[in-house]
């Protein structure tokens, strides 16, 4: 994310967003896979005014954050 931000890219998570704790009866029902999902979510502006050239930027810096991550930034990355 710190990639986007660099290159002027309004990228966010998802930070008040979270899976809800299953019933204490029914502990099956624990959103393993959401919670997951969650800890990686990454949000990304995509609106109508943006230019094709924009959004084309945005993608080749995503790809290139992808492709080459920062080692630094994977280390912090919360476990899950």
């Amino acid at each position: 994310m710190e990639d986007l931000r660099i290159e002027g890219l309004d990228a966010a998570t998802l930070g008040r967003s979270t899976a809800i704790a299953p019933p204490e009866d029914r502990p099956h029902l624990d959103p393993v896979i959401t919670r997951e999902m969650l800890a990686h979510l990454l949000v990304l502006p995509c609106y109508p005014r943006m230019g094709a050239k924009e959004l084309e930027r945005q993608a080749k810096v995503l790809r290139d954050a992808v492709v080459h991550p920062d080692p630094d930034a994977l280390e912090s990355q919360p476990a899950v």
